[in-house]
């Protein structure tokens, strides 16, 4: 099974400060508590932002080469929701 590549590195660089662009353009700034890759499950990580309040997860789902899906949530809410494919990440510091 085929892991993409940034999913790689990231699991390499573990978890940490990280500056995530999205397909969109768009970043954003994320603590990465967890990060995780095997051919088993994929690329699974969790974190945070807490100037904004928001709680992060970003999967691959276990399909081979897929992209990064990231979604979050309000730390005082339930529900997840989409918010759009990681196509590039920097580790800070």
């Amino acid at each position: 099974m085929a892991i993409d590549e940034l999913a790689i590195t990231m699991g390499k660089l573990g978890a940490g400060e990280w500056t995530l662009r999205l397909e969109d353009g768009e970043t954003i700034d994320a603590t990465l508590d967890t990060v995780d890759v095997s051919k088993e499950h994929g690329f699974h990580a969790e974190g945070r932002n807490t100037d904004e309040e928001m709680l992060y997860e970003l999967t691959t789902g276990i399909q081979p080469g897929g992209s990064i899906l990231l979604r979050q949530r309000p730390l005082n809410e339930d529900e997840w929701e989409p918010v759009g494919d990681v196509v590039d990440a920097t580790k800070q510091g």
